[in-house]
């Protein structure tokens, strides 16, 4: 019952079967994406099991680690990829390079520096608009306006709008781990395998 917007893991056909009661089927399914699924090998072999292995990848989001910006690293993203076979995986995991914004750090630099260069732009073409000026403002100086837009607007932009975009990047980096699935499963292979 997968659709091309869902990707159907290990864990949701083996739920799947496991409402029709069929052990055979289930047992065979799990060899099968062992043979060429190192992660779930191991667990089949009882070399490491799915919970640890979620552990330790989800190791690079502990601690501060989970706000600082973080290299590529291919084998722990191949790791992932294969854990996203069994399980269904948060983006958290994957290690995208130190200059993605996925991250809070990154986040209030890249988009301070933004809206920073977009609130000097807007309070530069505010305060060479004498019409606005005059409009908004009846009874004070021109002058003092145009030097407050010109100081205060960049400043005022970035402030605001670089911690709040920031916080919703940082958000994908606090998802959940799939826990109860890879539990699941590691039964299941215990209940099949041993």
């Amino acid at each position: 019952m997968a659709t091309d917007t869902y990707k159907q893991t290990l864990y949701h056909k083996l739920i799947l079967l496991g409402a029709q009661s069929e052990t055979d089927k289930e047992k065979e399914l799990i060899y099968e994406h062992s043979q060429r699924n190192p992660i779930l090998n191991d667990a089949v072999l009882q070399k490491q099991s799915l919970e640890d292995t979620l552990f330790k990848l989800n190791k690079i989001n502990n601690g501060i680690r989970k706000y600082l910006p973080r290299r590529k690293n291919s084998e722990h993203n191949k790791k992932v990829s294969y854990m996203s076979e069994i399980v269904p995986m948060p983006e958290s995991f994957y290690t995208k390079g130190l200059f993605a914004l996925d991250n809070f750090f990154n986040g209030i630099l890249i988009i301070s520096g933004i809206f920073y260069c977009t609130g000097y732009f807007i309070g530069n073409a505010i305060a060479n608009n004498k019409e606005f000026i005059r409009y908004m403002f009846e009874y004070m100086d021109l002058q003092d306006i145009a030097r407050y837009y010109k100081i205060t607007m960049p400043g005022y932009t970035s402030l605001v709008a670089g911690p709040i975009i920031a916080l919703t990047m940082q958000s994908k980096r606090t998802g959940n781990i799939p826990l109860s699935q890879a539990r699941y499963i590691d039964e299941k292979i215990k209940e099949l395998f041993h």
